[in-house]
C-alpha cells in the first residue's frame, strides 16, 4: 500500500512566499531551494548535503522544513532508519509546527514498506487527531481504514482505539472496526460497533453509514473473499480429440492441480477463470469483453501456440494484463507485445545456451553445425553459431539441408573430408531425420561428441548406437526423471486426485502455475507483478524444467541431457547468460 498525495506542494509554496529573498538577505533560503530542486530531480545525495547546511544554521524558520525534506530524501535513498529518526525528531519539536502532518504521513509510508502496520496506523491516527487540513484528514482516514480492515487484528484495533483522544476520532474508529469484523464474517460483533456509533454519535459523519451497515447493507468489498485474486487460464479447449485440444486439457489439469495445492496452504486464495479460445480468432475477440468485466484478473496463463499468442497479444495488449505462455517458443512475441512472457525458452535462448554450455563446460572450441535451411532448426543453428563465435569458438563448417530433399548421404560424405573439429551440433527439423543421420554418423571414424535439440528424445533406433554412449548430448525444454522418488510420489498424488498420469503436458501446466502463483502471493507486498516477473532472482525448480525470467521476459533455463547406457540422464538445468 502506498499513500497517495501530491509531493511537497506545501514546501514549494513556502519557498516562494517565505524564503525568496536575495542571496545577501537570506542565503539559507537559496540553499533550501537548491536542495529542493535537487530532490525533485532525483539527486538525493546532493539534496541532503544542502539540507544539512541549512540544519546547521541557527535560522529556526528553516530548520524544520530542511529536516523534513532531508527525511524525504533519505527515504527515497533507501536509508529508512535515518529517515525515521529525523522525521520523529520533527514530531518532538513542537505540537504546533505546520510540518507534523507531512512528517507523520512519511513515517507511515516507511512503516508500511516494512509491514509494520500497527506503527503505520499510529502515525495516521496522529494525523486524524491533530490535522487542521481537510485534505490530510480525508487521506489519512482512508488509509487508516484500509490498514484496520486488511492488516490489523481485532486486539490491535482495540489498542489503537484506546490511544485516541479526539472526540471526532471515536466514531470513525468504531465504524472501521465494524467493517473489519464484517470482513471476517463476525456479523454480530460488527453490529455492536455500528450500534455504538448510532447510539453515541448521532451528529457524526459516520452515523448514516453505521445505520446502513447495521441494517445489513454491507458492500461486497467487506464480505469474506476466498478468491481475492484471479488468474485467467486461456487455452484452446474445444471439444474433440485433435492434438491441440488434448494437449490443452492436459495442461489445464496441471494448472488446476497446482492451484489446489496452493490454496490448501495459502491464507489468501487465488481463483481460476477458464477461458476457452476454441482455437478461433473470432472467439478470442469475444473473450476480450469477458476479461474486461472480470476486474480481479491479474494475469492470463496461456495460450499454448505462438500464433494464438500473437493474436491474443494484439487483441488484449491495451488491457495491460500479463500474458504468460507455458509452451510458446516464437522469439518475436516479446518484441511484438510488451506484456508477453515466455515460460518455455524460445529457440534463440536454447541455441545460445547450448553454445555457452559446450564452450565453457565441455571446453569445445571447434564445432561443425548441420541444420535445416528453414524452420526452428535454422533458428537454433543461427543462435548457436552467433553465440559460439562471439565467445571465441570457431565454426569449422555449417552445412544446411532442405526440408523436402535433405540429401544426408551427400552431406555425410562432405563431413568425412573435414578433420580438425571437436563436436557436431545437429538441431533436427523433425525427428524423422534422426535415423538417417544416425546411420551416416556411424560410418564416420571420428569420436567427437554429437549435440542436438529435443527432437532427438523421440528419435527411433538410438538404442542400437552404443558408439554414442556418453558422447551424445541434447538440450530440451523438458526432462522427466520417471525413476525418481520425488516424481513417483507426485504422480501418485496427482493420479489419486485426477485419475490421470502426470505426463509432459501436465507438468508444463503445473510448473507454470506454481511459478505464477508464487509470484502473485508476493505481489501485494509493494512490488508490481510486471516487475517481479522479470526479476532474475525469482526462480523455481520445476519438475520438467526450472523457470526464471529476466528483463527479456523469457525463461533462461533448459535441460542438458546425456545419452548414457541406452537412456537419457539429466546433466544440468543450465541457465543461459545474457
Amino acid at each position: 500500500m502506498k499513500i497517495r498525495r501530491t509531493v511537497i506542494i506545501i514546501f514549494v509554496a513556502i519557498l516562494i512566499s517565505g524564503f525568496c529573498y536575495s542571496q545577501q538577505e537570506q542565503p539559507m533560503g537559496e540553499l533550501l531551494k537548491e536542495g529542493l530542486s535537487l530532490f525533485k530531480a532525483g539527486e538525493y545525495s546532493g539534496a541532503i548535503e544542502k539540507f544539512d547546511l541549512v540544519i546547521k544554521t541557527e535560522n529556526s524558520k528553516e530548520i524544520i522544513p530542511a529536516k523534513l525534506l532531508k527525511g524525504k530524501a533519505l527515504k527515497k535513498s533507501g536509508k529508512r532508519e535515518e529517515a525515521k529518526t529525523i522525521l520523529s525528531d520533527i514530531l518532538k519539536i513542537s505540537e504546533n509546527n505546520e510540518y507534523r502532518d507531512e512528517a507523520s504521513i512519511d513515517l507511515a509510508e516507511l512503516y508500511l514498506s516494512e509491514k509494520q502496520y500497527y506503527e503505520a496506523a499510529l502515525e495516521l491516527l496522529r494525523v486524524v487527531e491533530e490535522t487542521k487540513s481537510q485534505e490530510y484528514l480525508v487521506d489519512a482516514q482512508g488509509y487508516l481504514e484500509n490498514i484496520i480492515i486488511d492488516h490489523l487484528e481485532p486486539d490491535n484495533v482495540d489498542s489503537l482505539t484506546a490511544k485516541a483522544i479526539n472526540e471526532r476520532t471515536y466514531p470513525f474508529l468504531l465504524l472501521a472496526f465494524g467493517k473489519k469484523l464484517d470482513s471476517m464474517g463476525e456479523t454480530k460483533r460488527a453490529k455492536d460497533k455500528y450500534f455504538k456509533v448510532i447510539e453515541r454519535y448521532p451528529e457524526s459523519a459516520e452515523h448514516k453509514y453505521a445505520v446502513k451497515y447495521y441494517a445489513g447493507e454491507v458492500p461486497d468489498s467487506l464480505k469474506i473473499k476466498e478468491q481475492v485474486c484471479v488468474v485467467g487460464v486461456i487455452l484452446p479447449l474445444k471439444d474433440g480429440e485433435d492434438i491441440g485440444s488434448v494437449t490443452a486439457r492436459e495442461i489445464l489439469e496441471g494448472i488446476k492441480y497446482a492451484t489446489d495445492e496452493y490454496n490448501e496452504q495459502a491464507e489468501k486464495k487465488i481463483g481460476l477463470k477458464i477461458l476457452d479460445t476454441h482455437g478461433d480468432s473470432e472467439r478470442i475477440k469475444k473473450l476480450r469483453k469477458e476479461i474486461e468485466e472480470e476486474k480481479n484478473i491479474k494475469a492470463l496463463l496461456g495460450p499454448l501456440f505462438s500464433e494464438e499468442c500473437r493474436l491474443i497479444c494484439k487483441e488484449f495488449e491495451y488491457l495491460k494484463i500479463p500474458v504468460i505462455s507455458p509452451t510458446a517458443t516464437d522469439d518475436e512475441l516479446t518484441l511484438e507485445c510488451s506484456y508477453f512472457y515466455h515460460l518455455n525458452p524460445p529457440f534463440t535462448i536454447r541455441g545460445k545456451g547450448l553454445a555457452q554450455y559446450i564452450f565453457f563446460v565441455e571446453n569445445k572450441k571447434k564445432m561443425i553445425v548441420i541444420s535445416s535451411a528453414e524452420g526452428y532448426s535454422r533458428s537454433l543453428a543461427e543462435a548457436f553459431t552467433k553465440e559460439f563465435s562471439m565467445l571465441g569458438g570457431r565454426i569449422v563448417k555449417h552445412f544446411t539441408y532442405g526440408a523436402n530433399d535433405p540429401g544426408i548421404d551427400s552431406l555425410i560424405q562432405q563431413l568425412i573430408k573435414i578433420k580438425n573439429y571437436e563436436g557436431i551440433y545437429i538441431p533436427l527439423g523433425n525427428d524423422n531425420l534422426a535415423e538417417a543421420f544416425l546411420a551416416g554418423l556411424k560410418g564416420i571414424e571420428t569420436r567427437v561428441n554429437i549435440y542436438g535439440n529435443q527432437d532427438w528424445l523421440s528419435a527411433k533406433g538410438l538404442e542400437s548406437h552404443s558408439e554414442l554412449n556418453n558422447r551424445f548430448v541434447v538440450s530440451s525444454d523438458y526432462f522427466i526423471d520417471y525413476r525418481s522418488e520425488d516424481f513417483t510420489q507426485f504422480n501418485k498424488r496427482f493420479f489419486d486426485k485426477t485419475g490421470l498420469e502426470a505426463n509432459r503436458n501436465v507438468l508444463y501446466g503445473y510448473d507454470a502455475a506454481k511459478y505464477l502463483l508464487g509470484i502473485l502471493s508476493k505481489s501485494d507486498e509493494g512490488r508490481k507483478l510486471k516487475e517481479m516477473l522479470t526479476d532474475e532472482k525469482i526462480t523455481i525448480t520445476g519438475i520438467h524444467n526450472s523457470i526464471g525470467l529476466d528483463s527479456g521476459r523469457a525463461n533462461r533455463y533448459q535441460n542438458i541431457i546425456r545419452f548414457k547406457n541406452n537412456t537419457f540422464e539429466l546433466i544440468d538445468r543450465f541457465r543461459t547468460e545474457k
